[in-house]
């Protein structure tokens, strides 16, 4: 729809008037809000006072200035344009702009020439990082502020600030530099100034765009976007390193990456051949930077457009419309390929760009939330609005950085295409990423581009993201993990154990203590009974008995016969014990008499754990068998796809585990392991064996009170035990029963290098190795 403004005026009869300035004595002036300026003016009133809309400028002018001209050829910019004379007030009841007829905008002076050159350099950053984030008044104005930091007689940083109700920023900046230069070194040279008067100003765009955008005229954009984004997703699910707060701050910082000449070259030829642009180009590659950072194959990125027509051009004002490019993402694409499917997106985004982005989150009425921006919050900037540089007679301009401390949306994509190569910056949420995050994600996008440029065939899901420094980690530094440990099986380290501390108390079962002498010989019975049954070497003894120091005792019985364990809850139901059986065929079934009538019929041998309490052991052999590479236990998975299946662990895999997590926890003589895991689950042989392979003790809880969360939260605050390991369902039973934690848990986890808390007290995700606080 890109008409003329001169096609329409506030009355609909032709070219809008142009205004002598120097006719009749100066008035107010008022016109109705731009559709960019009713929302800002809107959002200062739900959220008066934040900085996030402000536009800074910085430049350090080294020479000798005249200040005076400087500040007579700023005031002048605001006498042209009524965008800088404007404050934002009521008006029977309606938001106008309100165009004061004079304003005089005062150059401040900050002198730090007192200071020493490394504090005066610390000073202007700091003080234009604060300038930049003050807040304005719109409805007082005025809402451009003129800042210049005298750092020597001949070195100056000149610091503007608009908001942005009255400046889009590069556009309109670019505009008052242009400007500010004609109009210096005119007044230098002690002229009048050059500029020829504007025939159009800010408040006759704004009623233009309100009697123009009506009706019929809006209604095929409408239905563009209403399809465009009808499913669209309404938030990016990052796996960010905070979680998003319930109310949206704004609190930002910005942090960049220069993209060499080669590469920016490069891209460009690759844009030229496939007929695309280096904007839909670097679109495109951010946009699969975010597919591969979040896993999202729907996003919609925010991309700015100028929204300028050619009477607006030398315009300073919020022109800047905001549309929501919508990219579905297929892993199986090439590069080539996605870039003419983005190219596609931005044809049919910008031919119905001119419905306002008010209008637009009206017409789809999306999710909203204080928490974040409606639509997308993700956005794509390429900087290519016309350039100006400062040229001031006499006097060598640079520009300097200002400290952004803010930021719109979570992520904002800005570029600039300099001859030397391309300038990336990325403003982010500082509630929700770490410096150390986005400087992963800007070097993860130099990957990303030279990886495209290479091979633009390539797969999206291939296309490379890690920096040499990051494979050589993942493929190298975290895989050198050999360790060395004891080459021998668990109940050999036990043995060794009970060598050193025979007398020490090594498991307790309802106030029932075995000492490690104990707990020794009563295996080494088991043992010897088991062995006379034909368990041995590559056999497998299945027990099924209720939780006990004995249970402890045959459990290393077995392993002391050189056999394997299959263990059996004793609350299975009977038909699935008998397909564990059947399936297994274990060489003995070792078991309790109270516990017989719940197992089904078998052929197998049977044992009877009462009988082995009182078996002679003293024949037993003092060197007890296995082999490290020989079968530990037989245990079955739940069944949850089918029939249980049995899945054989070898004793190197649990002397791996256990002497690992025993660095990890780091275990010792003091500490105590509550055990309530039952042993048909893999986690229980951490539970039961780590204690005593490190001089620790193991309290055994019993099957009813591991299952009763009132009943085991006083087990627990009754129990010695520092150190307790179960499953999420486990904690979540306990935080039901009211259970708050207990200290000496927390303390001992945190002897653990990788603990993360959130809450009470802790629990041992071995599988992770990690340990988390539960609630």
């Amino acid at each position: 729809m890109r008409q003329s403004i001169k096609s329409e005026s506030a009355d609909h009869t032709g070219t809008p008037a142009k205004r002598d300035i120097h006719s009749g004595p100066p008035e107010t002036l008022k016109f109705p809000l731009s559709f960019a300026e009713q929302r800002l003016w809107f959002l200062d009133k739900l959220e008066p006072g934040k900085s996030v809309y402000n536009v800074p400028e910085a430049t350090r002018l080294t020479g000798p200035l005249q200040v005076e001209c400087l500040e007579k050829a700023i005031n002048e910019i605001v006498r042209r344009h009524e965008a800088l004379r404007t404050s934002f007030s009521l008006v029977d009841g309606r938001p106008m702009q309100v165009v004061a007829p004079s304003l005089q905008v005062p150059l401040s002076i900050c002198d730090l020439q007192h200071l020493g050159e490394t504090e005066r350099e610390q000073a202007v950053a700091r003080e234009t990082a604060e300038l930049g984030g003050a807040p304005f008044d719109l409805q007082h104005g005025p809402l451009l502020r003129a800042t210049l930091f005298v750092l020597r007689r001949d070195e100056h940083v000149l610091m503007l600030v608009m908001h942005h109700i009255v400046s889009e920023g590069g556009w309109s900046m670019s505009v008052f530099l242009r400007e500010m230069g004609v109009l210096y070194n005119a007044y230098f040279l002690r002229k009048d100034s050059p500029l020829p008067e504007l025939p159009i100003q800010y408040g006759d765009y704004s009623v233009w765009q309100r009697n123009a955008l009506q009706g019929k005229v809006l209604e095929p954009h409408v239905t563009y976007w209403k399809s465009h984004l009808q499913g669209a997703p309404a938030l990016v699910n990052w796996s960010a390193d905070r979680q998003r707060p319930a109310v949206q701050t704004y609190n930002g910082a910005r942090q960049s990456i220069f993209l060499g000449k080669d590469l920016k070259d490069a891209l460009n030829a690759f844009a030229r051949k496939e007929g695309v642009t280096l904007f839909m180009a670097l679109l495109a590659a951010f946009q699969i930077l975010l597919f591969r950072s979040t896993a999202e194959e729907d996003l919609v990125v925010g991309v700015p457009v100028a929204g300028r027509t050619p009477e607006t051009q030398n315009l300073i004002g919020l022109f800047l419309n905001t549309i929501a490019l919508r990219t579905r993402f297929s892993g199986e694409l090439s590069f080539r390929q996605f870039v003419k499917q983005v190219r596609q997106v931005v044809f049919d985004g910008l031919a119905h760009q001119d419905l306002p982005f008010e209008m637009l989150v009206e017409a789809i009425r999306p999710v909203r939330s204080l928490a974040f921006t409606p639509l997308f919050q993700v956005m794509f900037a390429f900087q290519n609005a016309p350039h100006t540089e400062l040229k001031l007679t006499g006097i060598k301009v640079t520009p300097f950085e200002v400290e952004i401390r803010t930021s719109m949306v979570d992520l904002t994509f800005f570029a600039w295409e300099k001859p030397e190569g391309l300038k990336i910056v990325f403003e982010y949420s500082t509630n929700l990423f770490e410096p150390a995050t986005i400087d992963r994600m800007l070097a993860h996008l130099g990957v990303l581009l030279d990886g495209i440029v290479r091979n633009p065939d390539e797969r999206l899901a291939r296309l490379p993201l890690l920096t040499e420094p990051e494979r050589r980690q993942l493929l190298v530094e975290w895989n050198e993990t050999h360790t060395d440990y004891s080459l021998v099986c668990t109940h050999h380290l036990f043995e060794a154990q009970c060598r050193n501390t025979p007398n020490a108390v090594a498991a307790i079962h309802e106030s029932r203590p075995w000492m490690y002498a104990e707990l020794n010989g009563q295996a080494d019975r088991i043992a010897h009974h088991l062995k006379t049954l034909g368990a041995g070497p590559g056999t497998v003894v299945a027990i099924c008995v209720e939780r006990s120091l004995e249970m402890l005792a045959a459990m290393l019985g077995i392993w002391k016969a050189g056999a394997a364990y299959l263990p059996l809850d004793p609350s299975y139901p009977k038909q699935r014990l008998s397909f564990i059986l059947e399936d297994a065929q274990p060489t003995v079934l070792l078991t309790e008499r109270r516990l017989r009538a719940v197992l089904p019929d078998s052929a197998i041998t049977v044992a009877m754990l009462e009988d082995c309490r009182s078996e002679d052991g003293s024949n037993a052999s003092s060197s007890a068998a296995g082999d490290i590479d020989s079968l530990a236990y037989l245990i079955y998975t739940s069944g949850s796809t089918g029939k249980p299946k049995g899945v054989a662990i070898a004793h190197r895999a649990l002397t791996n585990l256990l002497q690992g997590m025993s660095k990890y926890l780091d275990p010792n003589p003091n500490d105590r392991l509550l055990a309530v895991s039952t042993i048909s689950f893999d986690i229980a042989g951490l539970e039961l064996f780590l204690p005593l392979i490190t001089g620790a003790s193991v309290e055994i809880v019993s099957r009813e009170v591991a299952s009763d969360g009132a009943r085991l939260a006083a087990r627990i605050e009754k129990s010695g035990a520092t150190i307790m390991q179960a499953t999420p369902a486990t904690w979540q039973m306990l935080g039901e029963s009211g259970w708050k934690g207990k200290k000496r848990l927390e303390d001992c986890m945190r002897r653990g290098s990788h603990a993360q808390g959130f809450g009470g007290t802790t629990a041992g995700a071995w599988p992770g190795l990690e340990c988390v606080w539960a609630h």
